[in-house]
């Protein structure tokens, strides 16, 4: 997810500015550890970094000056059009939980359609979509913390489990705090104009701080697919078989 950015008018620019560049380079750690570990046949891990690629190209074309700023606007909108579907997607692809892939299957199709068509009626524009950006968010925070809950609760979590809950954790943490995010861009508005780099400040660090868990999971060994092992006869083993 990703809001329109403004540009800094406090002095704490420079420290928004250090952010902002540490952030965009963190984007691309998880896609690095995903080919260093050659796990880029893994298509459900592979995606999970795709989530952070998105994320650091559409802050980049932000900084791009050459890029007018109409086409940067609507650039930004079509990929929180895109943002939440995508999220589900992930979730549906590494859940195991069948009610969360059943309602996945079902959201992604229905929420994507209503925002084409928003689109379509309203224009695409950031304001026709501030109320599908607040629903979007709670939509994923809603089926995070389910998919977690379920962990928490199953006793018997494979290893590869285990590992992808960080990603699930990271991706609930970058959207719980976009909710602070977008008080302050949609309804807070007069306040956020003074306050505007705070929110970038927030929103950097909280990326950063999301890419920072992540990495917990794609730097775990229980990531890979583990092959069942053959069961191999035993010495001096003999196979009895009854006929009736």
């Amino acid at each position: 997810m990703r809001f329109l950015r403004v540009n800094p008018i406090t002095l704490k620019e420079q420290l928004y500015k250090v952010l902002s560049i540490v952030a965009l380079v963190a984007y691309y750690v998880p896609i690095l550890l995903v080919l260093f570990k050659k796990l880029w046949k893994d298509t459900p891990i592979l995606m999970f970094s795709f989530y952070w690629v998105a994320g650091g190209l559409i802050n980049l074309i932000q900084f791009i000056t050459a890029i007018p700023q109409p086409v940067r606007a609507l650039i930004t909108v079509i990929y929180n059009l895109l943002d939440v579907p995508f999220v589900l997607l992930i979730l549906y692809l590494n859940t195991n939980v069948q009610i969360i892939k059943k309602v996945t299957r079902l959201l992604i199709p229905v929420y994507l359609f209503i925002e084409i068509m928003n689109g379509i009626l309203r224009g695409f524009t950031d304001e026709s979509f501030k109320y599908f950006l607040a629903i979007g968010v709670l939509i994923v925070i809603v089926t995070m913390i389910c998919e977690i809950f379920h962990y928490f609760q199953n006793m018997d979590s494979t290893d590869r489990e285990k590992a992808t809950i960080f990603l699930h954790f990271a991706v609930l943490f970058e959207y719980a705090s976009y909710v602070i995010f977008y008080i302050f861009q949609y309804i807070l508005k007069e306040y956020s104009k003074d306050k505007m780099v705070d929110n970038e400040i927030i929103y950097y660090a909280s990326t950063l701080l999301g890419v920072l868990i992540a990495c917990f999971g794609f730097l775990s060994n229980n990531l890979k697919k583990k092959i069942p092992a053959q069961q191999v006869p035993r010495p001096h083993e003999v196979l009895i078989s009854i006929i009736d």
